[in-house]
């Protein structure tokens, strides 16, 4: 009787783990692919972006496709602000990794970076902000970087990876909000509490024809396009078909441009006069203003 028992009791127990095993491999099964996998110390901002503080061997980025790792930040021997990064591509393709929106203590700072990592592989590579265009923007240190992380398929366009994240290099206690030292050549065309535009300058040996140099500062907390209608070149119909998307509490310096074949007809530049517009996402206009600058 004893025996019977005993082996009954041995018959309940394996069923009692084949029961739990089961429920695991349920459980694995649901998980959802691409989930992102973030350090316990990474918050999450109100639009969805990763934030991390330091930068030394920050993963800030990892699903089961691909990984994104700050390994290191410092000024190199050339005075460029550099990034070390590892990229590890755990899929069976090739991916080509890009940033773009990228920000560097809220200006807009386009490293003009992409590297293709093949399929399996693991690349170290860095991302260079070159030493002259921070002077132009007057940064001496970096506090804060902004960007879009994105992983795609070289061949197909598959999406491995779209994030948005931000680094505090040196913490987040280190980063004060700048703005643009203003100069006693700006033309200021709208300054008020949400919105900048300034004409810096001009440039008649552009290399395309004609620009004028622009600062832009957003403000508000929300992201605008701004745009330029109605232009006129010394009178003349000329539009340089300008527009600039800028996120809330960024600033950034841009370009309004013809070209020589549409100045022809202008002939020597008296004055520009266009209709400034700055929307929001959806194309409702936020504000409209005409201005006119002579040079």
């Amino acid at each position: 009787m004893n025996r019977i028992r005993f082996f009954a009791l041995l018959l309940a127990l394996c069923a009692m783990l084949s029961l739990c095993a089961c429920s695991s491999e349920e459980e694995k099964s649901t998980t959802e692919p691409n989930t992102l996998v973030t350090e316990p110390t990474a918050e999450v901002g109100e639009s969805g972006e990763l934030i991390y503080e330091g930068a030394n061997s920050k993963c800030l980025f990892e699903n089961e496709s691909c990984s994104f790792t700050l390994q290191k930040a410092e000024i190199d021997s050339l005075s460029d602000y550099c990034w070390d990064v590892t990229l590890v591509n755990s899929s069976s393709s090739a991916q080509v990794f890009t940033v773009e929106n990228v920000f560097v203590n809220d200006f807009a700072f386009d490293p003009v970076w992409a590297v293709k990592v093949p399929a399996g592989s693991t690349v170290d590579e860095s991302i260079i902000w070159t030493a002259p265009q921070m002077e132009a923007l007057g940064i001496t240190q970096i506090t804060r970087v902004d960007l879009t992380l994105r992983v795609n398929d070289p061949t197909t366009g598959k999406e491995f990876a779209n994030a948005t994240l931000t680094n505090y290099p040196s913490g987040k206690s280190a980063y004060l909000p700048k703005t643009r030292n203003p100069q006693t050549t700006d033309v200021v065309l709208l300054d008020n509490a949400d919105y900048t535009v300034i004409i810096t300058g001009h440039d008649n040996e552009h290399r395309w024809g004609y620009a004028l140099e622009l600062y832009l500062y957003n403000k508000t907390g929300k992201t605008v396009t701004l745009t330029a209608k109605n232009v006129l070149v010394s009178g003349c119909d000329c539009d340089p078909q300008w527009s600039y998307t800028l996120p809330g509490g960024k600033q950034g310096f841009s370009e309004m441009i013809w070209f020589e074949e549409q100045l022809a007809e202008a002939g020597e530049i008296t004055g520009v006069s266009f209709d400034l517009q700055i929307a929001d996402e959806n194309g409702n206009p936020l504000t409209t203003g005409s201005y006119v600058y002579v040079p």
